[in-house]
C-alpha cells in the first residue's frame, strides 16, 4: 500500500510505502514531507448544514398602530410579552410619535429559527384589543 505525497519533480508524483510510516504499531506515524495542497471541487454539492452548524435566531420587528390616540400602548406591549414563546425574547419595545398626536409602538422579538412560532405570535398580536394595524418592518437572521 502506498500514500501519495507532494510531487517530487515537475509532472512526477512520489509514492511513500505505508510500511515506512509505521514501522512499529505502538509508535506514532511520522508526518509526510511536503506541503498540503487544497483540493478544488467545483461540482460538489452539500445538503444541509456542514460541520454541526446550528440554526440561527430570527429578529422580527413590528410597527403597531393603535385604534385611536387614547389607546394605552404600554398596556398593549405588556400584553404582547405574554404571547412570546419559551424560546423567544423581546429585543425592542419603544413608543414613538406618529402623526396628529398619535403614537405608534415599535416592538421586536427574537425567536429561534428552528422552532419557529412567528406566525402564531403575529396572529395573537393582531387579535389584541386596541391594535388597529400591525406590520412587519424588519425581519432577518442574527
Amino acid at each position: 500500500m502506498f500514500i501519495l505525497r507532494h510531487p517530487v519533480e515537475r509532472g512526477e508524483v512520489g509514492q511513500l510505502p505505508l510500511s515506512l510510516l509505521r514501522k512499529h504499531p505502538h509508535r506514532q506515524m511520522r508526518p509526510l514531507q511536503g506541503p498540503v495542497r487544497k483540493i478544488h471541487l467545483p461540482g460538489m454539492r452539500f445538503h444541509g448544514p456542514l460541520g454541526g452548524v446550528q440554526m440561527g435566531e430570527v429578529l422580527i420587528k413590528y410597527r403597531v398602530m393603535p385604534v385611536g390616540p387614547e389607546t394605552d400602548l404600554e398596556k398593549i406591549a405588556e400584553k404582547f410579552k405574554e404571547y412570546i414563546p419559551d424560546h423567544g425574547r423581546i429585543s425592542v419595545s419603544e413608543i414613538k410619535p406618529a402623526f396628529f398626536g398619535m403614537n405608534l409602538l415599535e416592538w421586536g422579538v427574537v425567536l429561534d429559527d428552528k422552532k419557529g412560532g412567528g406566525e402564531e405570535l403575529e396572529r395573537k398580536m393582531r387579535e389584541t384589543e386596541g391594535v388597529g394595524s400591525l406590520e412587519i418592518i424588519e425581519m432577518g437572521l442574527i
